[in-house]
């Protein structure tokens, strides 16, 4: 996934600096393509390996406790809505995807300023092409090297876990 979102941000970058036809953005482009197949034939079956182990794993604490411990357990309070959202945006995985969403929207408001331009070639047009870009530019960054990482990170951590605890 991190090879996919380099090769976006360097297909962007080399078609911003050299133009459609430079060899970099074929580069890139072959990057993205295989980096798509790659990772569909080797996260594929690793998640649903995992899914597998952590779901042996609730099974088997399901089976490990009794009618004696489900009474003896309290339910814990309820949180409030202040609590859930502060503990969902401390979360790192969280902001990551509330930046690449607000570069998302960045790249929605540069195609609207620029589709909305009378001429073509005007300023308007451009300043919404520079728009999209940067948004575009910041979408693959945030992903490659913030969430992309995050999720890595956390996948191996839960495989580590799964692992140890059969």
């Amino acid at each position: 996934m991190w090879l996919f979102f380099l090769g976006l941000a360097t297909n962007e970058i080399g078609r911003l600096a050299c133009g459609e036809g430079c060899a970099v953005v074929t580069a890139a482009y072959n990057l993205v393509s295989v980096a798509a197949g790659v990772t569909v034939v080797l996260v594929l079956p690793f998640s649903v390996s995992v899914l597998l182990m952590a779901s042996m794993m609730a099974r088997a604490q399901a089976a490990a406790t009794t009618a004696t411990d489900i009474e003896a357990t309290k339910e814990p309070a309820l949180k409030t809505s202040y609590a859930a959202v502060r503990e969902t945006l401390c979360d790192s995985l969280a902001l990551g995807v509330a930046a690449s969403m607000a570069f998302t929207l960045l790249m929605l408001i540069g195609d609207l300023v620029k589709w909305d331009s009378p001429v073509m070639g005007s300023r308007r047009e451009r300043v919404g092409s520079v728009i999209h870009d940067v948004g575009a530019l910041g979408t693959f960054v945030v992903n490659s090297f913030v969430s992309c990482p995050i999720i890595t990170v956390r996948i191996w951590r839960a495989s580590r876990m799964a692992r140890h605890a059969l």
